[in-house]
């Protein structure tokens, strides 16, 4: 008999024990509460076709209660994609989304994208989730975090001074010169001898030489006159 009742006894004690810990468990909402809220962050690639794959890049500063198997996206320009987050309880939780890229690279798009995931809770239990976006700095609300990128320029090989090439318009084109006779035509009325000396010099030595003749005729004349 003394069995029997030590055995109720030890019965009824467990059964308390047990209903103590369901009650605890029932008055935690994190032991309670077994569903969870998914949320959707959508971003895309735009721009100019660069034919090269951009890394997507979710952060997520508080992930107690945030989880997402995927925190990174490879897409290509004008391709898009969603980042899945769930939380297993209500609250305002902040998030980032960039691009990584180089930092010298002038074609990556650097813009940052903050945002915040408000999940609510409903009387029933059910959660739901909403998400807000905009640009960090920024005041206006984003549908999506877009990022732009810019195709490289390619580098043109510049040419070596002497390799350097006008235009055709403007290459100068070479053309022989005829060779003409270099002599000067004398102008209308003068003879033009070999000698550079002009003619009328000539013309007073023919003068002169003519006049000493006579002279000389002259006196000759008289001499033998008179001799």
């Amino acid at each position: 008999m003394k069995n029997t009742v030590r055995s109720m006894k030890s019965s009824g004690f467990t059964m308390v024990i047990l209903c103590l810990a369901s009650m605890l468990f029932l008055a935690d909402p994190a032991c309670a509460r077994m569903a969870e809220a998914s949320a959707q962050i959508p971003v895309r690639c735009s721009g100019e076709d660069t034919g090269q794959d951009h890394m997507i890049l979710l952060e997520l500063p508080d992930p107690s209660h945030l989880s997402s198997q995927k925190k990174k996206l490879s897409l290509k320009n004008g391709q898009g994609g969603n980042f899945t987050v769930k939380a297993d309880y209500p609250g305002n939780y902040r998030f980032l989304v960039r691009q990584d890229g180089e930092k010298d690279d002038p074609c990556w798009d650097r813009t940052v994208y903050e945002g915040e995931i408000i999940v609510t809770e409903d009387e029933e239990g059910v959660m739901s989730t909403q998400v807000c976006l905009s640009k960090k700095g920024g005041t206006g609300k984003e549908n999506s975090a877009e990022f732009l990128n810019k195709t490289k320029e390619k580098e043109t090989e510049k040419p070596k001074p002497h390799e350097e090439k006008k235009p055709p318009h403007e290459e100068e084109t070479v053309t022989e010169t005829p060779v003409h006779d270099q002599t000067v035509p004398a102008p209308q009325g003068e003879v033009r001898t070999g000698d550079s000396s002009p003619i009328g010099t000539y013309t007073v030595l023919l003068l002169i030489a003519s006049a000493v003749i006579a002279v000389s005729i002259r006196i000759y004349a008289e001499r033998k006159k008179h001799g």
